[in-house]
């Protein structure tokens, strides 16, 4: 069967969508500015969905590589809690620029002790000495902090993760030079983040796909949305502009019932 490519990159635009909001310091990594993260206070908002786990709706970000720019990786993860209300969001790239973002946002939301037991001490001193608008505030942070959970990075020593979309599997890397023929043989979607450009691509029955680096136009962040028969995959852009989405059309065995 022919190979079906889309490349999702506009051809002549090459700056970025995800922008910093200064030029960024010299410094090993592009931390967000002070400014950056108090827009970021107080969110990510609470999912209010019941279904909190995989069951008939699924809808799973994906992050593509930031490279140093923390900042663009936050706008894009706020994009996607709060915007496209995605279940979780994994992030594609290969190392701890994640965890360092999720730090420094945790961080702006409740203080330097993000821990789970420091919840304790601040909730003791708001109940002790804070105002109802600063037993508010504290909720709200620790209802943000506790929605960054939702922002997972790949496994660390293998750099893969396997995921189900009802009776589909999908296996997202970091390389795709790691797939080996057990993954492509198991799995329905085969999801990657190291590219040069955000791509989907079907071959026989199985699709490839990769969001892209966040800095290049046509992607760099996408929703798999599984409430309807098939599974829509939507690349947005900086700024949360669509860019492309497609149908996620798969050969599903038809199910005979035989009355007797």
């Amino acid at each position: 069967m022919r190979p079906q490519t889309k490349h999702l990159h506009a051809p002549g635009r090459a700056e970025p969508r995800f922008r910093p909001a200064r030029p960024p310091a010299p410094r090993t990594r592009h931390a967000p500015h002070a400014r950056e993260v108090a827009s970021l206070r107080g969110r990510p908002q609470p999912n209010k969905s019941r279904d909190t786990r995989y069951g008939k709706r699924v809808r799973l970000g994906l992050l593509g590589p930031a490279g140093d720019d923390l900042a663009a990786l936050a706008r894009a993860t706020e994009f996607l809690l709060n915007a496209a209300k995605v279940t979780r969001a994994i992030y594609l790239g290969d190392s701890g620029e994640l965890e360092e973002m999720v730090s420094l946002w945790a961080e702006s939301l409740v203080g330097p002790d993000t821990s789970d037991v420091g919840v304790w001490e601040r909730s003791l001193g708001a109940a002790l000495n804070g105002t109802p608008d600063q037993i508010d505030a504290l909720v709200r942070g620790e209802r943000a902090r506790l929605r960054l959970k939702a922002v997972e990075g790949l496994a660390t020593l293998e750099l893969r993760s396997v995921e189900m979309f009802g009776d589909r599997v999908a296996v997202l890397v970091h390389d795709k030079a790691l797939l080996d023929e057990e993954d492509i043989l198991s799995a329905t979607f085969l999801i990657y983040g190291k590219s040069d450009l955000p791509l989907i691509k079907k071959i026989g029955a199985r699709w490839f796909l990769t969001p892209g680096p966040l800095d290049r136009a046509g992607g760099g962040a996408v929703v798999l949305d599984d409430s309807g028969d098939e599974v829509v995959a939507t690349f947005y852009e900086g700024g949360g502009r669509v860019a492309h989405a497609e149908t996620l059309i798969t050969g599903r065995a038809m199910k005979l019932s035989v009355q007797g």
